[in-house]
């Protein structure tokens, strides 16, 4: 896979499938290029024997990657290692990591000295298919995802999926959350792939893989192309996702299992408004089931949630953007009130 884009910002940004060994010199041939590289690196990464060569003789800040640690008193650390280090202007950094470590290293990319030129090596899947693409950076502030950040594509994004396999399998299906709402938002046919070939991709199968890392760049590339700053078409990546960043802040569940449990809510929603299939509803639930991530988030109280989606950035006095399907592979985007969501997690409960 090779794909090149150029955003309205005219920024452009080259995505690249690699082979491990050819990540290595990848690398190597940057330093050399550009002779003043630093490298912002998810910390896990460094007890695996696998990567000890990435990082042989490079001059590297290791970063904790948890939500946490995602916040301006970290990135101040981070700012400080590169004023030690010399890092001046012409200077280029790359992120090595999963969405948290790339959220950071984006965000202090674009801020130190007004923006240095910076790049991704996505690890996880999660990364791969997502977080990496598409020119958000930020960091969390007060407990609620991504409240400072900026708009700024990498130079690159160099994918390689050997990293997949020190992947847990809960780690390796946040990941698997994100495919499944491409699918749901822009081609359902996916939605029929990831359930017919559910045994290779869970034996992270190479072949399968790579095409479902490929056909999740594409489409949100071609979304991010349309519309970088989310003035109306990149809303529909949001599928799952105001439930679901909720429930992460509220419940500590990762990334994925909140996606899931918000997608299978936005799809009550639609079927209660009349505009999904019921049995598209339950296609997108067996989809969801068949990698092992939750239809609902029990044990929280309604009052949170709601205190947690009030709180999202996207929340627009006391509405908040949600998106529906009218029907898989056909999103719309509905103004909401807080009382009609409340109401609707009520009932859902009930039939649960």
């Amino acid at each position: 896979m090779n794909i090149n884009f150029t955003s309205t910002t005219k920024s452009r940004c080259e995505i690249s499938t690699l082979k491990f060994e050819s990540l290595i010199s990848f690398l190597e041939n940057l330093i050399i290029s550009e002779k003043s590289v630093f490298l912002i690196a998810d910390s896990n990464l460094a007890k695996f024997k696998e990567y000890k060569e990435l990082f042989k003789g490079k001059t590297i800040f290791f970063f904790d990657a948890c939500e946490d640690n995602k916040n301006l008193e970290n990135v101040t650390k981070i700012y400080e290692f590169l004023l030690k280090n010399r890092a001046d202007r012409k200077s280029f950094v790359v992120g090595i990591g999963g969405g948290i470590t790339l959220d950071v290293a984006g965000f202090v990319s674009t801020t130190y000295m007004r923006g240095l030129r910076f790049g991704f090596i996505p690890t996880t899947l999660l990364s791969m298919v997502d977080a990496s693409i598409g020119g958000k950076n930020g960091v969390n502030f007060k407990g609620f995802k991504n409240y400072i950040g900026t708009f700024n594509h990498p130079d690159f994004i160099a994918i390689s999926p050997n990293f997949l396999s020190t992947l847990s399998e809960r780690e390796y299906n946040i990941g698997m959350a994100e495919i499944i709402k491409y699918g749901a938002i822009a081609n359902s046919d996916l939605l029929d792939y990831l359930l017919l070939n559910a045994d290779k991709i869970k034996e992270k199968d190479e072949d399968t893989i790579n095409y479902l890392i490929e056909e999740s760049v594409k489409i949100k590339v071609d979304i991010v192309r349309k519309d970088f700053k989310e003035a109306g078409l990149r809303k529909i990546l949001n599928f799952g996702h105001t439930l679901g960043h909720a429930l992460e802040r509220l419940k500590k569940v990762n990334h994925g299992e909140g996606v899931a449990a918000g997608m299978v809510f936005a799809g009550w929603l639609s079927v209660r408004k009349g505009y999904l299939k019921e049995d598209e509803f339950e296609r997108l639930k067996k989809v969801i089931s068949a990698f092992n991530l939750p239809l609902f988030i029990k044990d929280v109280s309604l009052l949170e949630i709601i205190e947690g989606i009030a709180g999202d950035k996207k929340k627009e006095r006391d509405k908040i953007d949600f998106v529906l399907l009218k029907g898989l592979g056909a999103p719309l985007v509905e103004a909401m009130g807080l009382g009609e969501i409340k109401n609707e997690l009520e009932n859902m409960r009930k039939h649960c």
